[in-house]
Formats: C-alpha cells, sequence, structure tokens
C-alpha cells in the first residue's frame, strides 16, 4: 500500500472521491450480490465510470449484477460493465425526467426538441405551448 493521496491536488481528491465511493459500493456488493464475488478492481472501475457519482455508481453496480444475472453468469466483468454503464445512465435520466414538475417537463421538451433557446425564445415557445404558465406553478424546490 503506497502513501495516502494528496488532498492538496485535483488528482489526490479524485482519488479519495474514488476511494470513498469504492466503500459504498463494496459495502452494497457484500449485502446485495450474496454469492457474486466483486473484486475491489471491479468496484473501483465502477467509480471511476461514475465519475465519483455515488447514486450512479450503485446503480451501474446493481444494473451490472442484473446483466450477469439475465446472461447466467456468475462473476461480474467487462461486459457486464460496459453494458451497466450505459442502462445505469439511462436510468438515472429517466428517474429524473419523473420528477419533474409539468412546468419543468415543458421546458425540457422545448429544449430537447428545439435545442439551445435564448432566454427570451424560450419564454417565448413555453408561452405558446402553456396557455397560462404562472398559474398553478409549482413552488421551487430550492
Amino acid at each position: 500500500m503506497g502513501a495516502p493521496p494528496d488532498r492538496r491536488t485535483a488528482a489526490g481528491i479524485w482519488s479519495i472521491y474514488i476511494s470513498e465511493l469504492v466503500d459504498i459500493l463494496s459495502k452494497r456488493a457484500e449485502y446485495g450480490l450474496s454469492g457474486t464475488p466483486v473484486s475491489d478492481r471491479f468496484l473501483e472501475r465502477i467509480a471511476q465510470a461514475a465519475d465519483g457519482d455515488a447514486r450512479l455508481g450503485i446503480c451501474i453496480l446493481r444494473e451490472a449484477a442484473r446483466h450477469a444475472q439475465d446472461a447466467g453468469v456468475g462473476r461480474l466483468g467487462d461486459t457486464q460493465l460496459t453494458a451497466a454503464v450505459e442502462s445505469a445512465r439511462h436510468e438515472l435520466h429517466q428517474q429524473n425526467l419523473e420528477r419533474l414538475t409539468a412546468h419543468q417537463q415543458t421546458l425540457y421538451e422545448l429544449l430537447v426538441s428545439h435545442g439551445p433557446l435564448s432566454p427570451g425564445e424560450l419564454k417565448s415557445r413555453y408561452t405558446e405551448r402553456v396557455s397560462d404558465p404562472g398559474r398553478g406553478k409549482p413552488r421551487s424546490r430550492i
């Protein structure tokens, strides 16, 4: 085992995030994947693929296990990781979309269909789409 990462550098901070996420994933794997061996190296690769995002990392681990189970494989490997990264990103994206209010969903749909818009263009298109954008406007979650 080498020297601990230097907390003063970006690489050192990144290493700490990855290490902490590997610890989280290790506990999840231990309790949730009984009988499925998962190496620390594999968990580190998940943490790196998740860019240190714990929600995404946990979702990737879950998806990798699902892909392994579907394929009848007893050990998680490269094939499961590759498939899991894409499906986990998609799953989290869908979950985030489902949490949007009706107004946020409308704005999202406008941006997806038209691409980047100036604030004025976005407001104009939003007003066209929604009869009364101020009525029943949800309170901010911030």
